[in-house]
């Protein structure tokens, strides 16, 4: 997978059946999708990392309520 997202220039999204052809208004070297790729490359290879990407609830935490 990283090498065909790498060959085709980081594109923002896939068409077709397969999901294999590059968007036709797909903008390319998207870093959203260079980042997911590597969080989601890091995570399987230790998923003990997940707590770095999330959060333990926060009881204090600001609300929109009405006092």
């Amino acid at each position: 997978m990283a090498d065909t997202l790498q060959s085709d220039n980081w594109p923002e999204y896939y068409d077709g059946i397969n999901g294999n052809a590059v968007g036709k208004e797909a903008p390319l070297f998207q870093v959203w999708t260079i980042a997911g790729f590597l969080a989601a490359y890091y995570l399987l290879k230790n998923p003990k990392n997940i707590e770095l990407l999330s959060f333990d609830e926060n009881p204090f935490s600001a609300t929109c309520d009405e006092e």
